[in-house]
């Protein structure tokens, strides 16, 4: 999770894994629902970086939320939640969190040319696909 200065984190949890867990290699969509009454939409992704760029990874991953939370100060950007975190257990993945007010909204931030740029270095730094569940929220 974020502190107040915006720094990514390793985040923790209680509970422990199992020691025969599978490896990663490339993740799938593992859930997605969608509600067509809902005003808001919700995305969860993980990003798996290459071992060898994980540094660069994680620096690329800092200033995409620092551009997103600057956004949130435009309330037209329609961006509500931008987060990203570093896994608790492998250094080399990434978890984000978001959350916009409509799939339009989304979809600007998506297709700024920040976020561009950002998605063109870390596909070229990480495994070829993320992992990504969308909830529509009431």
């Amino acid at each position: 999770m974020l502190s107040s200065s915006s720094q990514l984190r390793s985040t923790s949890c209680t509970h422990s894994r199992s020691s025969s867990k599978p490896r990663r290699g490339m993740l799938l969509v593992t859930a997605a629902v969608k509600a067509k009454s809902a005003r808001q939409v919700a995305c969860s992704k993980t990003l798996v970086s290459k071992p060898e760029h994980t540094e660069e990874v994680q620096q690329l991953c800092q200033q995409a939320m620092e551009f997103s939370q600057k956004q949130m100060g435009n309330r037209s950007s329609g961006i509500q939640e931008f987060t990203c975190s570093a896994d608790g257990w492998e250094s080399n993945v990434f978890h984000f969190w978001e959350r916009y007010d409509s799939n339009v909204s989304l979809g600007k931030h998506n297709t700024t040319p920040e976020m561009e740029q950002f998605m063109n270095k870390v596909s070229s730094r990480g495994w070829p696909s993320c992992s990504t569940a969308f909830q529509h929220l009431s």
